[in-house]
């Protein structure tokens, strides 16, 4: 099964992005994928009418997830799982309120910033994580290196390595993806996912694609954090980079 379980959509709560979730669905469609799983930041996805009709109507099985902000920022994505999610602020959390249906994977987790675990926590909570991401963010020889050091914190670690999107625009997906050995059922996945029975897909970005992306991530990050600040009834129509503002 062609998955990226890593993704997050216009209904996102704290980035200002171009595409609702049933476009997100569309979009991996066109691509060929099987699975896709919607983690928006701190905001579990739920399935509404129109993306379970729109999964059906597509093929492409959608997973709920969340990325959390936990220990002060640091991300970690939880693939599955309901409300006992929605409590957790720390690690320890999280390690508690665990259950056989999640797969806790730590997205990015070795490149710059605040929002990444850092190689020290990484390696201080190995047990908790399912698997370890290989991130779309790379170039051929540029910004390859994190990836290359979490392939091998998980290669010594026996984890497994988890191609994701990390998808906030459409031309995001279909660069770095999972190849899983399952059925098309979320609990099939998620144990090959954790059993080690996936592969990496993954190719480089070109470099002025990567720059578009950054550029943009970046944006609509400080569009988003702008939108919190506002009440809904100012919200702009329309958003400076043409990203569209969610509800």
């Amino acid at each position: 099964r062609k998955g990226d379980l890593h993704g997050h959509t216009a209904d996102d709560p704290f980035d200002v992005l171009p595409a609702d979730p049933v476009e997100t669905i569309e979009r991996a469609a066109a691509l060929g994928f099987d699975a896709i799983a919607i983690t928006h930041h701190d905001s579990r996805f739920l399935p509404t009418p129109d993306v379970l009709e729109a999964s059906e109507r597509t093929g492409v099985l959608v997973l709920p997830g969340v990325e959390r902000s936990l220990d002060g920022g640091c991300h970690v994505l939880v693939v599955g799982g309901g409300a006992e999610i929605d409590a957790v602020s720390t690690l320890d959390d999280l390690a508690a309120a665990r259950r056989p249906e999640h797969l806790i994977v730590a997205p990015h987790p070795l490149y710059p910033g605040r929002q990444c675990l850092g190689e020290q926590r990484l390696l201080e909570r190995l047990d908790l994580f399912d698997a370890i991401e290989w991130s779309h963010f790379w170039v051929d020889r540029w910004l390859e290196g994190p990836n290359r050091r979490a392939a091998e914190i998980a290669r010594r670690a026996g984890k497994p390595l988890l191609g994701t999107g990390d998808i906030h625009f459409p031309e995001q997906m279909g660069w770095t993806y999972a190849l899983v050995d399952a059925e098309r059922e979320p609990a099939s996945i998620v144990e090959a996912i954790r059993a080690g029975r996936v592969e990496l897909a993954t190719r480089p970005l070109p470099v002025l694609r990567a720059a578009r992306i950054a550029v943009r991530l970046v944006r609509c990050g400080l569009e988003g954090r702008l939108r919190t600040r506002r009440s809904a009834r100012f919200e702009p129509a329309v958003s400076a980079s043409g990203c569209r503002p969610s509800g």
